[in-house]
């Protein structure tokens, strides 16, 4: 269907386990508190990860070289 969006849903702490990241609340935007949704990976209903906020330059940067290294 043209101009859907599907995106799997994930709890954070679903999402920093699937994406090997530690991002914590004010790294990501959730789904509002009165629409419980189930996790896609650990099935609870919780407030899932609607999309990362925007990261610095400096940050993203870091964030790669410490991907490369390790």
């Amino acid at each position: 269907m043209l101009g859907c969006e599907f995106m799997a849903e994930f709890c954070l702490n679903c999402w920093n386990l699937l994406n090997d990241t530690q991002l914590t609340p004010k790294d990501v935007v959730l789904s509002r508190e009165d629409d419980l949704e189930p996790c896609e990976h650990c099935g609870k209903y919780v407030r899932v990860v609607v999309r990362t906020k925007s990261r610095g330059l400096q940050t993203r940067l870091s964030w790669l070289a410490e991907r490369l290294r390790g």
